[in-house]
C-alpha cells in the first residue's frame, strides 16, 4: 500500500496532448434501370491524430528532489498517432 495515495486525486508533470483532425465526403447515385435500379456509394474519409500522455502516475523522480505518490524511478511518457490516412470506399448495388 502507498503511504501518500490518494484515490480522488491525480498528479502529472509531464506533456498531457491531444490532436484530431479528420474529414470526408460521400456521394449517392442512384440510376433507374427499367424495372431495376443501380446504385452507386463512394466514400472518402481523411484522418490525423497524435496522442501523448504522461502515464507514471504521478509527479517528479527518484532523482529529483521530491517525487509522489511512491517512488516515481523515473518521468514516463506515451505517445502514438497516425499521421495520414486516407481511406476510399466504393459499393455498387444493382437491385
Amino acid at each position: 500500500m502507498v503511504q501518500d495515495f490518494a484515490r480522488d486525486s491525480i498528479a502529472h508533470d509531464g506533456r498531457n496532448e491531444q490532436t484530431l483532425e479528420s474529414g470526408g465526403l460521400t456521394a449517392e447515385v442512384r440510376y433507374d434501370i427499367g424495372n431495376f435500379q443501380l446504385v452507386s456509394l463512394t466514400g472518402l474519409e481523411r484522418l490525423t491524430t497524435f496522442s501523448r500522455g504522461d502515464i507514471d502516475g504521478g509527479y517528479g523522480a527518484a532523482f529529483l528532489p521530491s517525487s509522489g505518490p511512491g517512488v516515481i524511478p523515473f518521468p514516463s511518457e506515451t505517445a502514438s498517432g497516425i499521421p495520414l490516412l486516407n481511406q476510399f470506399s466504393q459499393e455498387v448495388r444493382f437491385c
